[in-house]
């Protein structure tokens, strides 16, 4: 929900400032700054949880962006058959990874959008009373669909062993969408008795509420990315590991038999980043605290906090307390592109053991571009 308060919050700031006439320029704008953002590397890749001042250079903006420009594809009044053709050779192009997978998707669900909106614009594609209706009520109920759909999926994959990727698919859809009607009927009357009661408000009332909103907004934005930075563990521990490992090397001696992990992502990225991410954990004790530094040539490149879960782990390892915790992990590290000398990337704890993480089994030979 980060990006979409963020998003939100834009909007009204737009609005307060008398910018909506300009809508346009800025999406192509912002659009252009994603493309630059993405080329000279400054997008911090897959981290869920960034500083506030990348927020608008991740990618994850470029639907939010593109969709600023559909009143306008709408007002064009391009055809909507159209629309889709170019939606579909879009996500074709994305899925199939020959350019950027997540970026070009996203643009494709912009144009479904658009064209969608465009059927409203046209006389020449009629449609019946119910249908009307049944769309209108799935628009509706939308973003109830948006909120209860993650949650559905992992229940399902948790507790359904199917094993057929087709039905669990569709079946996961089909409950997602059987769960918004209830949700999103409610979500709708929950709005309308809002906006009743804030259309209602004082006019200074409604402004004073709406500052300290936007003012609570910048300082929590402000400080909980960096503070969902910094290690959990003692600043000695930080400092112990930063100073021992590249003595000890790489090798058995000195690690801790209890530690387990496995680095399962190692991707190279334009402008000298790495991606890596995987899950580490205490066997020994399931609940303790443990961190992830990553190494290159003797020198600390970064450290990464478990902040995913990964259920998968605590099952296979039959470690239950696994499963309702985080121990997956993912970051983001400036490191020249080496496919022959990978950086090592150790798990360490707060009374100073560590260990050293395998890597995945078929690391990029290759670079990026």
């Amino acid at each position: 929900m980060v990006f979409e308060l963020a998003y939100y919050v834009m909007l009204y700031v737009i609005g307060l400032l008398a910018l909506a006439p300009r809508l346009d320029a800025i999406a192509l704008a912002w659009l252009a700054v994603l493309g630059v953002a993405r080329y000279i590397g400054m997008d911090p890749g897959g981290q869920n949880v960034v500083p506030a001042y990348l927020m608008p250079f991740v990618m994850a903006n470029i639907p939010f962006a593109a969709g600023l420009l559909l009143p306008r594809l709408v007002q064009r009044r391009m055809h909507p058959l159209h629309l889709l053709v170019m939606a579909g050779a879009l996500f074709f192009v994305g899925s199939a990874g020959a350019l950027l997978t997540r970026e070009i998707t996203s643009l494709s669900a912009v144009l479904v959008i658009g064209a969608a909106a465009s059927f409203t614009t046209r006389g020449e594609f009629a449609t019946t009373d119910f249908a009307s209706r049944t769309l209108g009520k799935l628009g509706d109920f939308s973003y109830a669909l948006y909120l209860c759909h993650v949650p559905i999926i992992v229940l399902l994959y948790r507790n359904a062993a199917l094993a057929d990727p087709w039905l669990f698919w569709f079946l996961a859809i089909g409950l997602a969408v059987v769960a918004c009607i209830p949700l999103g009927m409610i979500d709708v009357a929950l709005y309308g008795r809002l906006k009743r009661f804030v259309d209602g408000l004082d006019a200074r009332v409604a402004h004073v509420t709406a500052g300290a909103y936007l003012v609570l907004f910048i300082a929590v934005t402000l400080s909980v990315p960096y503070a969902n930075y910094r290690s959990r563990l003692p600043a000695t521990a930080v400092e112990w590991i930063e100073q021992t490992f590249p003595q000890a090397g790489a090798g058995p001696a000195g690690q801790s038999s209890d530690l387990a992990g496995q680095v399962d992502i190692l991707a190279w990225q334009t402008g000298d980043k790495l991606r890596l991410a995987g899950w580490a954990g205490d066997r020994a004790h399931p609940d303790a605290l443990v961190e992830i530094a990553v190494f290159a040539d003797g020198r600390l490149l970064g450290l990464a906090i478990r902040d995913r879960q990964r259920t998968d782990v605590g099952r296979v390892l039959g470690i239950p307390a696994w499963e309702d915790m985080s121990v997956g992990f993912s970051i983001v590290v400036p490191a020249p592109c080496q496919p022959d000398r990978p950086p090592t990337v150790v798990a360490f704890t707060a009374d100073h053991r560590f260990a050293v993480l395998p890597g995945p089994a078929s690391p990029p030979a290759s670079c990026p571009g």
